[in-house]
């Protein structure tokens, strides 16, 4: 995880966020990293309410921004064929 990427957060989604996080007791450093390690199974329990249609506008809403959240801090790793056999990694 790359804490130091809160700052990607899009400004709509991190009022949310931060919304959220108090409303729990957390700061949004701490929430931000429990959103980032939701399993998933989790996040697409969630998603499967939302296109059911039985979670409601809130819960719609700070799915969004979780996928924000996530987006922004979670390090990708990319396995690269540079020749036949040999890889490399890369990540952001």
């Amino acid at each position: 995880m790359r804490m130091e990427r809160l700052g990607n957060i899009l400004p709509h989604h991190r009022e949310v966020l931060e919304a959220a996080a108090r409303e729990e007791g957390r700061s949004l450093e701490e929430y931000v990293a429990w959103v980032a390690n939701l399993s998933s199974d989790r996040m697409h329990a969630t998603r499967d309410r939302i296109m059911n249609g039985v979670a409601g506008e809130r819960e719609a809403t700070l799915y969004g921004c979780w996928l924000e959240a996530r987006a922004a801090v979670q390090e990708v790793q990319y396995r690269i064929e540079v020749r036949p056999g040999k890889y490399a990694w890369r990540g952001r």
